[in-house]
């Protein structure tokens, strides 16, 4: 039994409350009576479903609450009121579901809102990337029907080019002067063989035929012209010893000195012949031999005076702009034989500035064969006055003379090299030395066979074009035609 007299009591109030609660699908509904005092809530007793119902008959039938006002109970009295019975542990599961089915309903509701939200964004973004797709597809078709065309055009642009070329080239053919179309490396060295071979023969027919008729004894001072003639391709000596030469082999000699003016007088001359006026020579029976041969060395200057100026001015020119002073050069040298047509209004005046071109080469041909058989070489040969000998040999020169214009007309350069060039021993790998035939059998076994021996006279220079057909390179090195080294007569056993 508790004793219950000694404890403070307060005001006691029982409220009914009747709630409805939900668990799954099925719906009940309970009374629980809630005992409170002035300090707040003491218990809730749920009240069986019987008492509910008798409760609820007594009462008014449409009140869902019900509360009842027992009383105030003062400290001195022994009325006491029951203690409420213990909570049935059933209620606190209940109200704990109903709870955690509430938050697990608001998720649900949240996920269900984002899911849907993620499928439609997921749905509209799979459509734009296959429209994506679709346009990259179109693209990329695109861009290969544009490479075709581009390869097509590219073909065609390259055939256009090739047609342009075959008709440029069939027109230059057609309207310029033969001599200005380019001729191959072969070709020349053709050309340049047979001006050897010819001056070859011309100085073999016409030289003496033994050496030992000059005596320097009694002919000093043909003998000292003679020296001065083979000076710069010839190693004779200070005393111009010619034992060192066969006696037969006078016309060695002289091919070696014709040979070497050529190449210095025409080919390293573009402006060979080029002239306003010549001199008119007196003729030959009316003033004497000596007097002959110095009128002939003042005509030369004459002859050649503008060409030399024309020379000088061009070597000034390179020194600012080689490719400049040689298109310039090439043009000089072209508008003096310009190309004709027979329907050319300017036919007659064009003609007339070719008939005078070949004119002046041939005046400066005819002038540069005087000074050859007038110099000390004349010593050697059996007739060098007779008309037939000059007109022979001018023939020859006037040959180099064409063949040097149509070089110099193209954006090249022409070297030629001599003795004072090369080294004075032979040496059978040189780029620019060939040993002559005299030396054949010596060479059939071994080639090496005459290396570092010296070299008596160089009866053929060295030519060499620089540059290509365009004129760009010009350090470009062409061995046109190679130096003849003839080492004299060599002793037995060498």
């Amino acid at each position: 039994m508790v004793d219950h007299s000694n404890r403070p009591c307060a005001k006691i109030q029982r409220v009914r409350t009747t709630e409805s609660i939900t668990n799954s699908s099925d719906k009940k509904n309970s009374t629980v009576e809630v005992i409170t005092t002035e300090g707040g809530t003491v218990s809730g007793v749920p009240i069986p479903k019987r008492q509910q119902s008798l409760s609820e008959n007594k009462g008014a039938p449409n009140s869902n609450v019900d509360r009842v006002q027992v009383g105030n109970v003062n400290e001195g009295d022994d009325t006491q009121m029951p203690p409420p019975p213990p909570p049935k542990s059933n209620a606190g599961v209940q109200i704990a579901a109903r709870a955690t089915n509430s938050a697990v309903k608001t998720f649900s509701e949240h996920t269900s809102k984002y899911v849907g939200t993620w499928s439609t964004e997921k749905r509209n973004m799979q459509k734009q990337l296959e429209a994506y797709r679709i346009h990259l597809d179109h693209a990329q078709a695109h861009i290969t029907h544009l490479e075709g065309e581009n390869n097509q055009l590219e073909t065609e642009r390259e055939q256009m080019e090739s047609d342009f070329r075959k008709l440029q080239k069939h027109v230059f053919q057609r309207f310029e002067s033969p001599d200005w179309i380019p001729a191959s490396n072969a070709d020349i060295r053709r050309k340049l063989s047979q001006l050897d071979s010819d001056v070859k023969a011309w100085s073999k027919a016409n030289s003496i035929a033994h050496l030992h008729v000059l005596n320097p004894m009694e002919h000093p001072l043909i003998y000292k012209k003679l020296g001065n003639a083979l000076h710069g391709f010839a190693m004779l000596g200070e005393d111009m010893n010619l034992l060192s030469v066969p006696d037969d082999k006078a016309w060695v000699l002289v091919q070696a000195y014709i040979m070497h003016n050529i190449y210095f007088d025409v080919f390293d001359h573009p402006f060979f012949g080029v002239s306003i006026q010549q001199t008119k020579l007196a003729e030959a029976n009316e003033i004497t031999e000596e007097e002959q041969e110095s009128l002939l060395k003042k005509s030369d200057v004459i002859s050649w005076k503008f060409g030399l100026t024309l020379q000088l001015l061009y070597h000034k020119l390179r020194t600012c702009n080689i490719q400049e002073a040689i298109a310039w050069r090439v043009q000089t040298l072209r508008q003096l034989y310009p190309p004709t047509q027979e329907s050319d209004p300017q036919l007659d005046v064009k003609d007339a500035l070719c008939r005078e071109t070949l004119k002046n080469r041939e005046q400066a041909v005819q002038s540069l064969t005087s000074s050859y058989l007038s110099s000390g070489i004349r010593a050697l040969l059996m007739h060098p006055h007779q008309e037939s000998v000059k007109d022979s040999l001018a023939s020859i020169i006037l040959r180099a003379a064409d063949l040097s214009y149509s070089l110099w007309t193209q954006k090249i350069d022409l070297l030629p090299q001599g003795l004072k060039h090369m080294n004075e021993v032979f040496t059978h790998s040189h780029s620019l030395m060939d040993a002559h035939q005299l030396h054949s059998k010596h060479l059939d076994e071994n080639p090496a066979h005459l290396d570092g021996l010296p070299i008596l006279l160089i009866t053929h220079p060295a030519l060499v074009r620089l540059g290509d057909e365009e004129g760009q390179d010009i350090n470009r090195r062409t061995v046109l035609k190679k130096a003849v080294c003839w080492m004299g007569q060599l002793p037995d056993g060498v």
